[in-house]
């Protein structure tokens, strides 16, 4: 993992109240979870493309990607960043109001990351392609999850 990304994201960071770093712990909890209910292999440095549940794709071209995840879920959702950057495991993680995580990835380079909620129930990867990539557990969707999605 690139230690200049973390630092950077933890300066940016610091600004915003909601945001938490997470352990090592709750990180490993997470990479567990993704592997076993949505088939995720973690091992992969693009792990979004092992993805073995049902899922949908939203391409944004040249729109903001950040923008359309803030359409898709209320910005003042508790939710936990992971960062990926191409990379298999470890990673780093935060918790945070979306809106808050939204404002320091905007100051920041770009890098994959995903989005998941507290539980666990739902997954939203920023890919490389400029694609989000959202999966559910249990088929539970995001409330405000567009119909017009297409499926992968």
């Amino acid at each position: 993992m690139d230690n200049e990304l973390v630092n950077e994201f933890n300066t940016e960071s610091k600004n915003f109240n909601s945001i938490v770093s997470l352990s090592d712990l709750e990180i490993y909890k997470i990479q567990s979870s993704i592997k076993d209910e949505f088939g995720i292999d973690i091992n992969r440095n693009w792990c979004w493309e092992s993805i073995g549940a049902d899922h949908k794709t939203l391409e944004y071209g040249k729109e903001d990607g950040l923008n359309k995840i803030k359409e898709l879920l209320d910005e003042d959702t508790t939710v936990k960043l992971i960062i990926t950057d191409e990379e298999v495991p470890p990673w780093f993680g935060y918790k945070g109001k979306l809106a808050d995580l939204v404002e320091v990835l905007k100051k920041i380079r770009y890098f994959e990351f995903f989005i998941i909620d507290e539980k666990c129930s739902w997954i939203i990867f920023d890919t490389h392609h400029n694609t989000l990539v959202f999966t559910p557990i249990g088929n539970q969707p995001v409330s405000r999850l567009p119909k017009s999605m297409g499926s992968a």
